[in-house]
């Protein structure tokens, strides 16, 4: 939490592992035991507001857990939207920050989703199920980036019918 704060006080330059440590009131080996560089520590400490924020809902159908957890995740995105924002913006302008956020945030949210989906259609094959994580939070990541339209209720809702709806036909059928 101590480098989100740092980088919501004063971007993504005021984040070093010094700073860090002292926002955070611990010695910089401590840091260091945990984490290679900064972009490591903004990645885990995105994880883990993602994970607090944005519970896995066990629901009895696909569409009430796509519904539930997309709902979720943009409530939360109301309070961080603009940091996560412009962090996305700042990682296409650093190789390092792109790859920690992909391989520590990125990669554990989309597992987080396909787990979703492959509890309720276990049949779909893996390349249908990473399609469906990518339109899921490709719309989230465009109307986000973009400010196309809103991130609520009824988008969670209409996202979550269209997919799940995709999801067991697809199932059903082969292609």
């Amino acid at each position: 939490m101590a480098a989100q704060e740092l980088f919501e006080e004063s971007g993504v330059d005021s984040v070093t592992m010094e700073a860090i440590a002292r926002k955070a009131g611990v010695g910089k080996q401590t840091v260091y035991r945990r984490f290679r560089n900064r972009n490591e520590v903004l990645a885990a400490g995105w994880l883990q507001h993602a994970k607090t924020q944005v519970s896995v809902p066990r629901g009895d159908t696909l569409e009430a857990d796509l519904r539930l957890f997309l709902s979720r995740l943009f409530v939360a995105l109301e309070s961080s939207g603009d940091s996560l924002r412009r962090l996305m913006g700042q990682a296409q302008l650093d190789d390092g920050l792109r790859a920690a956020f992909r391989e520590e945030f990125i990669s554990q949210r989309r597992e987080t989703l396909s787990e979703i989906i492959e509890r309720h259609v276990p049949t779909l094959d893996s390349y249908a199920v990473a399609t469906a994580v990518d339109m899921l939070y490709g719309a989230m990541w465009y109307r986000l980036l973009t400010d196309h339209g809103p991130l609520d209720r009824s988008f969670a809702r209409h996202l979550a019918w269209l997919v799940s709806m995709a999801l067991h036909r697809a199932s059903t059928t082969r292609g």
